[in-house]
């Protein structure tokens, strides 16, 4: 076999790995709901009192426009949790963690050399760097709306102030 046809298969082999990292993947483990706006998708830290989970959801910053910062990296996580989220009708998320994967490593160096009578000398520099994805994952949830908890609420069984029997 030819070492162009290798690096040709490495290389597409590196590009698949590379690409399937990319997407949001989740896990179904309750019932969808209709899709909601991303925007209105709320981030928890804690479980509210009444919720209904929906999927597991897992992401990285690996796919589109690339990011150089931490905080890019973060929002763009963020970003993708909630999005995944609301085409499965989720109106919140429930953060379990945020973190960083090896993805790999990207290097260069330069060497030369020369030699003449009596002589020989070399020199060389070289240049590595780890390359890291900031990941997320979150349960996609729906939180019932309670009406204890809307202002102006009545209970139906409340006898209103200043009437008695």
């Amino acid at each position: 076999m030819e070492s162009g046809t290798v690096l040709r298969g490495l290389g597409c082999g590196l590009l698949v790995a590379l690409l399937s990292a990319c997407a949001t993947s989740y896990v179904l483990v309750g019932n969808q709901h209709a899709p909601t706006n991303p925007d209105d998708v709320r981030v928890l830290i804690q479980p509210p009192p009444h919720y209904e989970t929906i999927a597991i959801l897992q992401t990285s910053d690996m796919a589109g426009k690339p990011c150089f910062t931490a905080q890019c990296k973060t929002n763009k996580v963020m970003s993708r949790l909630k999005d995944q989220a609301a085409k499965l009708g989720a109106n919140a998320i429930l953060l379990e963690g945020l973190g960083s994967q090896y993805v790999g490593s990207v290097g260069s160096s330069y060497g030369t050399a020369s030699y003449g009578h009596g002589y020989a000398y070399g020199s060389g520099i070289g240049i590595s760097t780890a390359i890291n994805s900031e990941t997320g994952k979150a349960l996609a949830i729906y939180v019932q709306s309670d009406p204890m908890l809307t202002p102006g609420y009545v209970p139906p069984n409340a006898i209103p102030e200043g009437s008695h029997h």
